[in-house]
């Protein structure tokens, strides 16, 4: 990894990628996420309530990213992302492009991070069709 390829800016959400700066990685991987056509949103996890329960507020975290519903392993330089989404049935795209084009673009930020992409679990818990979101 070379110093001159840092920092970097993400060029889906304008966000500024830095090597050194580990909450960065996670955070530019929801932006990244959220800005793939045809993802609805991220499904939060029972980890992301428990981490709710002891964790104090900050008041740097209304100005973070939302990570609800991603998890990011980082093992020996390779990191892999675990996330569960919710996707656009009103998109020309089937369920498996959108989640294909969710690993490219995670594995384009990792290596962005100079970290090697692993084997990331992208699973699509539901296919949403307009207005379905609002009743909720």
């Amino acid at each position: 990894m070379t110093s001159e390829r840092f920092p970097q800016q993400d060029p889906q959400s304008g966000t500024v990628v830095t090597p050194d700066h580990p909450d960065g990685l996670l955070e530019v991987l929801a932006r990244s996420i959220d800005a793939v056509p045809g993802v609805t949103r991220r499904e939060p996890s029972v980890g992301d309530f428990l981490r709710t329960l002891w964790t104090r507020p900050r008041s740097a975290r209304a100005e973070a990213a939302d990570t609800d519903g991603l998890r990011v392993v980082v093992e020996d330089s390779t990191a892999t992302l675990t996330a569960a989404l919710w996707v656009s049935g009103d998109v020309p795209d089937t369920a498996l492009s959108i989640a294909r084009a969710v690993t490219t673009r995670v594995n384009q930020v990792i290596a962005a991070h100079g970290l090697t992409p692993g084997r990331h679990n992208i699973s699509v818990r539901e296919v949403e069709r307009s207005g379905q979101q609002a009743e909720r």
